[in-house]
């Protein structure tokens, strides 16, 4: 099983996402972060079963509602460290 860490930039990644769906009158904007949180710690079971990126990033997909939150992260070792968390229709 892989430890999962997850960057400064990443948790304030979700905050920026909830305070965005929330600002345009979604409701549900509290469960993102959980969504999210889920989605992640299934990543200690099998971390690579998504795909690598150029950058050497690895990329989860995460459905929410009628959005797509992608997850960037990398393997160290044991670990899963998460990286950014962005809007699929996001320019990143």
């Amino acid at each position: 099983m892989f430890r999962i860490l997850v960057s400064d930039k990443a948790w304030a990644d979700i905050d920026r996402l909830e305070l965005w769906l929330w600002d345009h009158g979604a409701t549900y904007a509290p469960e993102l972060g959980h969504s999210l949180a889920n989605a992640i710690l299934e990543l200690s079971e099998y971390p690579l079963r998504t795909r690598l990126t150029q950058a050497r990033n690895r990329e989860l997909l995460v459905s929410f509602h009628s959005n797509q939150y992608v997850v960037r992260y990398q393997v160290h070792g044991d670990a899963v460290v998460v990286l950014r968390i962005h809007h699929a229709l996001e320019d990143r």
